[in-house]
């Protein structure tokens, strides 16, 4: 595959168990082939996974320097070296999304329940972006192993819960720290197109997933109300699909304990990185001979 158009992959996962917050810890990119490199070496040459993980525990609030940082992006380096925020055509018709439910409750009420959530939650994310979401039903995929993205069918976003317990219904994305495997999983896949015949070099995000663990559904109430829920959970890793990272401000959902609050929204720093990955930063036109997204 040339340099010029060629996919790269960006992770991030989060976790929780009963203490009550969830931490972010770096984890090194891990490239294509599996073995573990650094995003400036292998950047320009392969597809990427840089992952983040977190685990609840007792934190102390964000300390004033970094009070500032209220949304961070992602960025891509184009083949003509010049860096660019990460993100999707805002544009496009509507991003596709699959949402497999199988192991996000025991009862058919509480699946469709978990379904209530992740359509409210993207509704949301929508909002703040501009991207325009259409959902195409249930799968039974599961976003898993390096070429996650060459598996998500007609849709370009999958929502899916796994049960890690059992080969069929876990994903190699989901990672574990010593007190087990983490709460949830969220990644995006771009395409990097060079400069051709008068087309400029340029690139976007074209697939992306949440990959949360069924194990610890429990330790997020439904909805987006006071506590710890699933509707924080799912808004902070749906930020992560569209390119946002964390931050070290407590009022944001895209700060990376996840603590208890009144309710479940993207704050003001949140909207405002979440606005400049959405339609007010412009279309992006992702030229038919790049290959993107057909030839993942």
């Amino acid at each position: 595959m040339s340099d010029a158009h060629q996919p790269r992959t960006q992770v991030l996962t989060c976790s929780a168990d009963s203490a009550g917050m969830t931490r972010t810890r770096t984890q090194p990119p891990v490239a294509t082939d599996g073995t573990a490199t650094t995003r400036r070496t292998r950047l320009a040459t392969k597809a990427i996974a840089a992952m983040a993980a977190a685990a609840i525990g007792t934190v102390a609030a964000a300390s004033p320097s970094h009070a500032a940082a209220m949304y961070t992006l992602s960025y891509q380096t184009l083949t003509t070296n010049q860096k660019v925020v990460a993100r999707w055509n805002p544009c496009q018709t509507s991003v596709k999304y699959r949402v497999n439910l199988a192991q996000s409750a025991s009862t058919s009420y509480g699946r469709y329940r978990a379904l209530v959530d992740v359509k409210a939650a993207i509704a949301r994310l929508s909002y703040a972006t501009g991207i325009r979401y259409q959902y195409l039903g249930t799968t039974k995929t599961i976003p898993t192993g390096v070429n996650w993205w060459r598996n998500t069918g007609d849709a370009e976003l999958v929502v899916a819960w796994v049960n890690q317990n059992y080969s069929s219904t876990r994903s190699s994305l989901l990672l574990q720290d010593s007190r087990g495997w983490l709460a949830g999983t969220a990644g995006w896949q771009s395409w990097r197109w060079g400069a051709y015949n008068g087309t400029a070099a340029g690139t976007a995000i074209v697939r992306g997933y949440v990959v949360l663990n069924a194990a610890q559904r429990s330790a997020f109430a439904p909805g987006f109300g006071s506590g710890r829920t699933r509707g924080e959970l799912l808004i902070h890793e749906l930020g992560h699909t569209v390119g946002l990272n964390h931050v070290a401000t407590t009022s944001q959902i895209m700060y990376p304990y996840m603590i208890k609050r009144a309710s479940a929204s993207y704050q003001s720093g949140d909207r405002s990185g979440l606005a400049k990955v959405g339609r007010s930063a412009g279309c992006i036109k992702i030229p038919t001979w790049s290959g993107a997204p057909a030839d993942l």
